[in-house]
């Protein structure tokens, strides 16, 4: 299944959000990419933008975290609306109660 993307011809779910960024970086990295991701995200046009973020749950591609589902769309907005790059890094598994 495709992610669904929005108006300015980036995916909703890029991890690096931008017009010219998503091409390269289709999905939020992990804390283990974040080094890399970093200085990839100074080659992409100002201003520059990190979200630490949930993991996205494999059953909705969503991060498992409401609260972060709930302020990604504001976030992306907000970023393209300055014309920056959103770097998204997910910092946490869902933690199940045994």
């Amino acid at each position: 299944m495709q992610a669904p993307c929005c108006d300015i011809a980036v995916c909703v779910f890029a991890g690096v959000f931008s017009q010219q960024a998503a091409q390269h970086d289709p999905q939020p990295c992990g804390v283990e990419d974040y080094p890399s991701a970093l200085a990839r995200l100074m080659t992409f046009p100002r201003p520059h933008y990190v979200l630490f973020t949930a993991d996205r749950a494999k059953d909705t591609g969503q991060p498992w975290c409401a609260d972060c589902t709930r302020a990604l769309p504001g976030i992306q907005h907000q970023v393209a609306q300055a014309n920056g790059t959103l770097l998204e890094v997910e910092v946490r598994q869902q933690l199940h109660s045994l």
